[in-house]
């Protein structure tokens, strides 16, 4: 096996097959974990199912060896067909948790609530999945010398139909990520301080699919390359890269590694915290020390209605005191 094909196959192990699966682990079966919405949790799953696209033949022992060794035809056109539809998978997922934090950030309340929305955005990029799975698989079987391999690779079709379906779809979705993360964005700057305190959990998610999003386009620039120009192995490797991109931006979230080292991100006591972090939380806690005192003293004020007194007692409220004397003798 070649040194770049080792490669190949170590990174969506390590992203897509080690990574993602304990961070999936850590969300449903960790202590103390906040509730993942379902779509963050089928974009997780959708970047394994991308890296088992490109492990089928390694792990089933028939992993190209020259591009003129193809392995067998079943298992080169059941790969040929996830290659394809791995690319709607994902792009349709990422669009979805975007659509999503959009939603939560925007505070639509009718389109969070909305059950047939929520199995929409789950089950639509599973399903789109499945049908370009089988219309490839289709095409592959009424076309068998459309099979080939991309080098020592994968297998794909010498069919540039399928490639400009599945680029035009991920291309699409990556457009509508970037207009619902530029609007939370444009959220997040004109609303009060008090709005982003609440929305921070979003928000940080939010900075983690823009990251992703960029990450993204940036490969889906090296497939068009891949499609239209001489092939390089190079390029190939960084398409594999993905799952092990998901996993890091997205699998190692402040919860998580809490549970797997014990210990959470450092403290504003510790020294590698950051003057200006310290600075603001100081800032912060003398405000709400302020509000405490200000809503306590608040509360220590009494209004008494003059409807509710005792007679006797409101009697003794109208008495005059005694006159104040004016000389010791008066005393």
């Amino acid at each position: 096996m070649e040194p770049v094909q080792i490669v190949y196959y170590v990174l969506p192990i390590l992203g897509g097959h080690v990574g993602i699966p304990i961070a999936l682990a850590t969300i449903f079966f960790a202590a103390n974990q906040s509730k993942r919405h379902p779509t963050f949790i089928s974009f997780l799953i959708s970047w394994s199912v991308f890296a088992t696209s490109d492990l089928v033949l390694l792990y089933s022992g028939e992993e190209i060896r020259t591009p003129t060794n193809p392995p067998p035809h079943t298992l080169c056109l059941a790969q040929a067909c996830m290659i394809y539809a791995r690319f709607v998978l994902v792009a349709l997922t990422s669009l979805a948790l975007a659509f999503t934090l959009w939603l939560e950030m925007r505070l639509i309340r009718k389109g969070r609530d909305s059950t047939l929305l929520s199995v929409s955005l789950i089950w639509t990029p599973w399903i789109s999945f499945l049908i370009v799975i089988i219309v490839s698989a289709v095409y592959g079987s009424l076309n068998p010398s459309a099979l080939s391999t991309e080098g020592v690779f994968y297998c794909n079709f010498n069919t540039v139909f399928l490639s400009y379906f599945s680029s035009c779809v991920a291309l699409a979705c990556l457009i509508a990520i970037l207009y619902f993360e530029g609007s939370i964005l444009r959220v997040m700057w004109k609303s009060s301080r008090q709005f982003r305190q609440d929305k921070r959990p979003a928000f940080n998610l939010s900075m983690r699919v823009v990251v992703f999003t960029v990450y993204s386009f940036v490969t889906l620039v090296i497939i068009l390359i891949l499609t239209f120009t001489t092939k390089v192995e190079g390029l190939n490797v960084f398409i594999a890269s993905l799952p092990l991109a998901a996993f890091l931006i997205f699998g190692t979230q402040r919860e998580n590694l809490c549970v797997w080292f014990g210990a959470c991100a450092p403290t504003l006591n510790s020294p590698y915290a950051s003057a200006i972090v310290r600075r603001w939380s100081f800032q912060k806690r003398t405000t709400n020390e302020d509000l405490q005192f200000t809503r306590l003293a608040e509360r220590a004020t009494v209004t008494v209605d003059p409807g509710v007194i005792h007679p006797d007692f409101a009697a003794s409220l109208d008495k005059r005191l005694p006159k104040t004397p004016t000389n010791f003798d008066e005393m």
